[in-house]
């Protein structure tokens, strides 16, 4: 027996449902644009502008100084040129303090008066002004077979006006008195300055940190272990005082002077 309601030729699952996108002009009530999609068409531009949308914020915030703004992102930046300008800071004020003491030497000697015999000043391996005397030169040759002191090391640095930096101001020596390798331990991040003008003849790592030598005049040459960075390259030219690194506090720098591939006690030459 037929049911009394049943229709044939009726669809089982009904008409798809379709969506309507529609603009009207607000005073006259006109259509002015219609867009019509089905379901999987909603879905489907849903998930592209979304994606567009993600797309774009990142190469915002990628190729932008947009970036910069964010929370995380300011304080490594700031922290990253508050190094810098801490360093180029600590080397202008070394350079200033080199000028400073070698013309306050120039006007005490044109004035008759007292130099200051510990400054570090800049002089040229050229210069024929301070030369070693006759009278040092005997000096030094009666007095190295006494035994107690070698003064020949020293002689270069009289003879040529030498007169080395400390490489970190405000460090602690945690090194036995003249020991051939002064270890230097610092309570925050400090730069590193170059105890003199030379050449940057290598830079190696190890797994205490970077290795940085140094080439100087009159066959000097200085070397700093354990850096946590290094701001120089190999052959570059490197001014008495000028930064070429940084140490940390987790980390002590273990620092070194040669000569003649000799290995002399830094404190000899350097007041830390």
């Amino acid at each position: 027996m037929k049911k009394v309601f049943d229709i044939p030729g009726r669809r089982r699952w009904g008409t798809p449902q379709r969506y309507r996108l529609e603009f009207f002009n607000e005073n006259s009530f006109n259509r002015l644009w219609s867009f019509k999609f089905s379901r999987l068409q909603v879905i489907v531009w849903s998930i592209v502008t979304f994606a567009a949308f993600v797309a774009l914020l990142w190469a915002l915030l990628r190729f932008t100084p947009v970036g910069a703004m964010l929370p995380g992102e300011t304080e490594a930046e700031m922290r990253r040129q508050l190094v810098e300008l801490s360093i180029r800071a600590d080397s202008l004020q070394n350079r200033v303090r080199i000028l400073d003491s070698y013309s306050s030497n120039i006007f005490a000697a044109m004035g008759g008066k007292p130099t200051d015999s510990y400054v570090s000043t800049v002089i040229s391996d050229n210069d024929t002004l301070v030369e070693a005397s006759d009278v040092e030169r005997e000096f030094v040759d009666n007095y190295n077979p006494a035994g107690r002191f070698s003064l020949s090391v020293l002689t270069p640095i009289a003879a040529e006006g030498m007169a080395f930096f400390s490489p970190v101001s405000d460090a602690r020596v945690t090194s036995a008195p003249d020991a051939r390798t002064t270890v230097l331990a610092v309570m925050d991040p400090t730069p590193v300055m170059a105890v003199y003008q030379g050449t940057v003849i290598s830079v190696g790592r190890d797994p205490q940190g970077y290795i940085l030598t140094i080439q100087h005049s009159n066959n000097f040459i200085s070397q700093y272990s354990g850096l946590e960075s290094v701001y120089v390259r190999k052959e570059a030219r490197v001014d008495a005082g000028e930064a070429v690194g940084g140490i940390v506090p987790q980390q002590p720098m273990m620092f070194e002077i040669w000569h003649d591939g000799i290995a002399v006690p830094p404190d000899r030459l350097i007041s830390f």
